[in-house]
């Protein structure tokens, strides 16, 4: 089945040669959607974990969970009813998830994680900054196809949720990984990043119960996923993405020349790229006018 065959995981190839290449520009602030407090932060970002730092999300302090629940708060409300807050919703979720296990010391370092969160929710807010903005080219492919769905309505909420997490796992995760390293104090961080899945699934339910309250009292995954993929392997999709993830950073890190690193994120990309797609085929919605109509209504009505 095309929608089932394109989430297993994919085939990855090395790279060889000397000296790797710098993995990550500087982060910048985009458009003026990114609250006060994590415009300071987000500018410092990236690379390797510093317990020295300044930044307290560089450091990775339990505190910097705080600031990244809390910008996804407010770009949460800034959506309001667009179909672009169900992920917005989902990705906090799953924050609050890791947020409550790094202060419970649930990883081996909580800071790796509290860092690795930190920069890879900058990939997420960037995306969609410069996609509100207009900036439309400076946005990833695989994001515009799922910002372009969401704001067209033409999928169901839970494609506008899938299309979100294939964008940022299939694609980004392998970015953030490689910018921070798979290194953390005392050892390989790869065990704390595949921890990670269980506070995603952890999530699931209240994301569903908070989707379903807020902006569609229609969601209901097991009907809405296609019929060949059942909800039971949909966390075995994740794990497997996840993974991919990680092994398409080991390639970025080992990229040693310009060309093997282009050949690893043109990878990265067209991969994200085809499932977004079979995505959106596969969770298009027959009846878009009627089906908007009654979910639009269904939001403005439950507007707090």
């Amino acid at each position: 089945m095309a929608a089932a065959a394109v989430l297993v995981t994919l085939a990855l190839a090395g790279c060889n040669a000397s000296e790797p290449l710098a993995v990550e520009a500087p982060f910048n602030v985009v458009g003026h959607w990114t609250g006060s407090q994590w415009a300071k932060l987000e500018p410092t970002l990236g690379g390797a974990m510093n317990l020295k730092s300044s930044n307290l999300c560089q450091r990775g302090a339990d505190a910097c969970m705080n600031a990244v629940v809390a910008e996804m708060t407010q770009r949460i409300n800034a959506l309001g009813c667009s179909q672009l807050a169900p992920f917005a919703v989902m990705y906090r979720q799953v924050s609050i998830e890791v947020r409550a296990s790094a202060e419970a010391h649930r990883y081996r370092v909580p800071a790796y994680v509290v860092h690795l969160d930190s920069v890879f929710a900058t990939y997420y807010f960037r995306a969609l900054d410069e996609w509100r903005s207009g900036n439309r080219n400076a946005v990833p492919q695989v994001w515009r196809i799922a910002f372009s769905a969401a704001e067209g309505q033409r999928v169901s909420t839970l494609g506008d949720m899938l299309l979100g997490m294939n964008a940022h796992i299939s694609r980004d995760l392998a970015f953030a990984l490689a910018s921070v390293g798979l290194k953390e104090p005392g050892g390989s961080g790869v065990p704390d990043v595949v921890a990670v899945n269980k506070d995603i699934f952890r999530s699931q339910a209240p994301m569903v119960a908070l989707i379903k309250a807020r902006y569609d009292g229609d969601l209901n995954l097991a009907a809405d996923l296609p019929k060949h993929v059942s909800l039971s392997l949909v966390p075995e999709i994740i794990a497997r993405w996840r993974l991919e993830a990680i092994a398409n950073a080991r390639d970025l890190i080992n990229a040693r020349t310009p060309a093997a690193r282009l050949e690893v994120e043109t990878r990265i990309n067209d991969v994200a790229t085809l499932r977004s797609l079979l995505i959106w085929r596969e969770t298009s919605l027959k009846h878009p006018t009627s089906t908007n109509a009654t979910r639009n209504a269904y939001c403005s009505a439950h507007d707090n």
